[in-house]
């Protein structure tokens, strides 16, 4: 995900409040994203520059990049905010500067396996205001974004991509590689798991990666304990994400 973002007095903002609340919303939903240290460097290159105005081949570099960091999907687009209020409030007596920027964050999305464009949109918002001009520009791009990211994920939600979503599993207490293979097995054959990937067990914590029917997403935490080939492990869920679960065997 690469969002240039430009305050009209600021040309280059160098932290991003759009892909970090873009992100954080999709991390929440389950999603995987690319850490934003990995593509800072090319945030404000040429080639992002291209892929933003449009025109022919922006899509296919969109997914040229894409690629390079190995994204399913990738978003770019951009955003900008102006100063939209400028004025004093009286708090306890003091006079205290009070600005309002508006932002406007314009977003795309392609599949990186076919160059296909499968999401377009823009929307801008006024931010609550705040003492200085660069934290109200922040206010309004975070403001923004938030609305952006509920529409990003109803999207992708209706596109289904792939067979399902990936969970990381964490079990700790697992006695032996012996129990640990055991537990891979049993949780292969739950409803709704498509693939168990070969785990790694080390100092009694066994760790997988588990690709679950987005239908069966909502109830595999639950399968863990309740299911009856899963029972003889004794697991306790210790905490659950939309991309991880820890669990510890009794």
């Amino acid at each position: 995900m690469v969002v240039p973002e430009r305050h009209l007095a600021q040309p280059r903002i160098p932290d991003p409040a759009v892909e970090t609340e873009l992100c954080r919303q999709l991390i929440e939903a389950g999603y995987k994203v690319v850490d934003q240290d990995r593509y800072r460097d090319i945030r404000y290159s040429d080639a992002v520059d291209r892929i933003v105005k449009g025109g022919r081949g922006a899509d296919t570099e969109a997914a040229k990049i894409g690629r390079r960091f190995g994204a399913d999907i990738f978003v770019t687009g951009e955003a900008f905010t102006q100063v939209a209020t400028d004025t004093t409030e009286d708090i306890d007596g003091i006079r205290v500067r009070r600005l309002q920027c508006r932002a406007r964050v314009e977003l795309r999305a392609v599949r990186v396996d076919t160059a296909e464009r499968i999401y377009s949109d823009a929307a801008q918002r006024t931010g609550a205001p705040d003492v200085s001009e660069e934290l109200a520009s922040k206010v309004a791009l975070a403001q923004t974004a938030e609305v952006m990211a509920e529409r990003l994920l109803s999207k992708l939600e209706k596109l289904a991509f792939g067979v399902g979503q990936h969970i990381e599993l964490e079990i700790r207490g697992v006695p032996s590689v012996a129990v640990s293979s055991d537990v891979e097995k049993a949780i292969s054959k739950l409803q709704g798991v498509v693939e168990v990937s070969p785990g790694t067990y080390e100092t009694r914590i066994y760790r997988t990666e588990v690709l679950i029917a987005r239908s069966a997403l909502r109830e595999f935490a639950a399968k863990l304990t309740t299911v009856s080939n899963l029972k003889r492990f004794r697991l306790k869920i210790l905490s659950a994400t939309g991309s991880r679960i820890v669990a510890q065997m009794r």
